[in-house]
């Protein structure tokens, strides 16, 4: 396995954590277009060719040659490419953390966030199924536990539960959802003897226990999705 390569964020941070950079040293982040091997596209196009309509194919030829996109009902098409990205100010965001240079050479580390990020999330009032809900909670306690310095994580979970609250969450729920990251392990549990697909109806979907006492294991959706909106029409 290669010295440069990183698994994840949070394989990232460990990695971070080793390094000391030093006077002169700079923080950039490269375009990964220029660092793999890309497919040749000549030759791709000509195997799609071999086992696809042409109307695919010139479909497939427009997307891999072209660049470009529509504003303010005009067409442009991109020509420059950004190979690469310097720090500013001490900080470079790369993956979904912000880099930050101190000034003893090692590097902080937080989640970064675009200056148009407004605290919305999933919102607690929508009517989805619970468990959707529950996994926001635990996805941004979780990426902020493993990202964010332990020097400003306590600051981080303070300001995550006042946005969660803003989004309709109770405090009873975020506090469980905080301090469910201490708990044990959950036993393992035997494989279920079947599946069941559910419409979800609110509070009433909810109640339903029966198959769950059976082993039997629910999944459940929303009566309209962007899929069939045509239909319903």
């Amino acid at each position: 396995m290669s010295d440069s390569f990183v698994k994840d964020s949070t394989h990232f941070i460990e990695r971070l954590e080793t390094l000391n950079l030093q006077p002169g040293d700079m923080l950039v982040s490269f375009d990964v277009v220029y660092l793999f091997t890309m497919v040749p596209v000549k030759e791709a196009l000509e195997y799609i060719r071999q086992i696809f309509p042409e109307d695919i194919t010139a479909l497939f030829r427009l997307v891999l040659t072209t660049t470009y996109l529509q504003w303010n009902n005009t067409f442009y098409e991109q020509a420059d490419r950004f190979t690469m990205e310097k720090e500013n100010n001490g900080k470079l965001a790369y993956l979904d953390e912000l880099v930050n240079r101190k000034s003893d050479g090692s590097l902080g580390h937080t989640v970064y966030c675009k200056v148009t990020h407004t605290d919305r999330y999933f919102n607690k009032n929508l009517n989805h199924y619970p468990a959707q809900k529950q996994a926001i909670l635990k996805t941004l306690i979780h990426r902020a536990n493993h990202i964010w310095e332990a020097s400003l994580l306590d600051q981080k979970l303070r300001h995550l539960g006042q946005a969660l609250k803003y989004n309709g969450y109770k405090s009873q729920e975020i506090k469980r959802a905080l301090h469910s990251r201490k708990t044990a392990p959950e036993t393992p549990q035997p494989p279920p003897v079947g599946f069941a697909s559910l419409p979800y109806i609110k509070t009433v979907t909810d109640r339903i226990g029966l198959l769950k006492r059976h082993n039997i294991r629910t999944f459940f959706k929303t009566h309209t999705t962007a899929a069939n909106l045509n239909k319903i029409s």
